[in-house]
């Protein structure tokens, strides 16, 4: 996780999560989708496409679908790790709303190092039984990803449960 191979802007992070996602989800990424997705204009996305092209984290030739490279996949999935962790700490031992916990995550997902993330990671591990492991891999010092989708249900906080009555 301690890759510094690759040091990008937080929005390029966006981009290459946007991206990242895109494919998880649909199969694939085209420039209109990323710009749905982080919300510019599609001029935007082209010229950030152009740099993560540069630093060969994409594949990507005009009006063409966009693809991952090796190296994009694996700082998409330690972006994707970074986020889904401080969500799952967010919601699930603090009791931070969902909507909430995405923006915060989003927020602070950029500033996070690799050794805050894992132990991070550790810590709720070793506190909830309850996490997946999703992926392991050589890839990941820590060996699991936390996938928002496969995140087990948390109970309302007393709070939530006061507001929906």
């Amino acid at each position: 996780m301690g890759d510094k191979k690759h040091n990008l802007s937080e929005s390029q992070e966006d981009y290459l999560e946007a991206v990242y996602d895109l494919i998880s989800e649909r199969g694939k990424a085209t420039v209109s989708e990323i710009a749905g997705r982080v919300s510019v204009a599609k001029p935007s996305v082209v010229k950030a496409l152009k740099r993560l092209k540069k630093l060969k984290l994409v594949a990507h030739e005009p009006y063409g679908d966009i693809e991952l490279t090796l190296a994009g996949l694996e700082k998409a999935e330690l972006i994707r790790l970074r986020h889904n962790t401080l969500v799952y700490f967010l919601t699930d031992f603090l009791g931070v709303g969902d909507d909430m916990a995405e923006a915060d995550a989003c927020a602070l997902e950029h500033h996070l190092c690799a050794c805050s993330t894992e132990r991070l990671l550790a810590f709720i591990k070793l506190n909830d039984e309850n996490v997946v492991r999703v992926v392991e891999g050589e890839n990941f010092e820590i060996g699991s990803f936390i996938k928002r989708n496969d995140r087990p249900a948390r109970e309302k906080t007393k709070g939530e449960k006061r507001k929906n009555e």
